[in-house]
């Protein structure tokens, strides 16, 4: 009896040969890819840590109620601050420290019904940014404005009594936002 020794068929070869170069093709793909990955999540690590967006400047304020229990002048407690383009002074205002255009905002309600005309305004030094009046118990002010460093802004309502003004943050505060440049 003739012993027949097993040789692979060559279809059989053959495609253990095309696996290889799939395997190798494979490899030669996936190695680059990760590359690129890494590399884009390095850049992308790289942007957020050196390139960062400009400063967020924001103050916002509202009443005081612990300051003193009769409350006859407005004393505000600012919750926003440090930041370095403003800063709060003793006498209840804002200093700007940095140049540029900020968005001011505010609220004032009061907490009785009166037909009496109720007014609010910001003021920079003694000139009138923004005022506001009405009958009603609310009264929004909103504007933007460039102010300069140096500026000093307030919130000064038309009596100096405060006692019919709510006391609730929600519902009598004022703030200031400086609205980001892109410029280079």
């Amino acid at each position: 009896m003739i012993q027949v020794k097993h040789s692979p068929n060559l279809l059989e070869s053959g495609m253990e040969l095309r696996d290889s170069e799939r395997s190798f093709k494979k490899l030669w793909f996936t190695i680059p890819a990760a590359v690129l990955i890494l590399a884009l999540i390095g850049l992308i690590t790289y942007y957020f840590l050196y390139f960062k967006g400009p400063e967020i400047c924001w103050a916002q304020a509202s009443i005081d109620t612990e300051a003193s229990d009769s409350l006859s002048q407005m004393n505000w407690k600012w919750s926003k601050i440090p930041t370095s383009c403003m800063e709060k002074t003793v006498h209840q205002k804002l200093t700007i420290t940095q140049n540029g255009t900020f968005l001011i905002y505010g609220k004032v309600k009061r907490n009785t019904k009166s037909h009496i005309p109720f007014a609010a305004q910001v003021k920079k030094g003694n000139d009138v940014l923004i005022q506001s009046q009405s009958e009603e118990d609310i009264i929004i002010l909103l504007g933007i404005h460039d102010l300069n460093e140096g500026d000093e802004i307030s919130l000064n309502l038309n009596d100096d009594d405060v006692k019919p003004i709510e006391k609730n943050s929600t519902q009598t505060f004022w703030g200031i936002f400086r609205i980001p440049s892109y410029d280079s």
